[in-house]
């Protein structure tokens, strides 16, 4: 299995464990670096804080890679869609805008 889809399977079941994750996507990061990065997390010295060090970022999936496949599971794939209607008609509205300028710039050249 690839990585893409290793990661993807990793979102699907936070997506489907925590229903909050659905609707925010720093949620959804949270609880995948808490569940597949849980050894690069670090408490400070008074041992009240977790955080991860800068320098260890760099072992951690994409961010933007993590987000990508949660659009890829409720847009595509049509599954596990928000649980807040408010997101998911806002989601829908960007979504459909996104389209229409995807067509706009597709559009054939044409000479003025």
């Amino acid at each position: 299995m690839s990585n893409l889809k290793k990661l993807k399977q990793k979102t699907y079941d936070i997506l489907k464990k925590h229903p909050p994750s659905r609707n925010d996507d720093g949620v959804l990061v949270a609880y995948y670096i808490k569940y597949n990065h849980q050894s690069l997390i670090t408490l400070d010295i008074n041992r009240e804080h977790r955080s991860i060090k800068l320098k260890d970022f760099i072992h951690m999936d994409s961010i933007e890679d993590i987000i990508n496949a949660r659009k890829t599971i409720q847009n595509e794939d049509g599954m596990l869609f928000p649980t807040d209607d408010k997101i998911l008609k806002k989601r829908n509205k960007k979504e459909i805008g996104i389209a229409e300028k995807v067509r706009e710039t597709n559009l054939p050249y044409r000479d003025a």
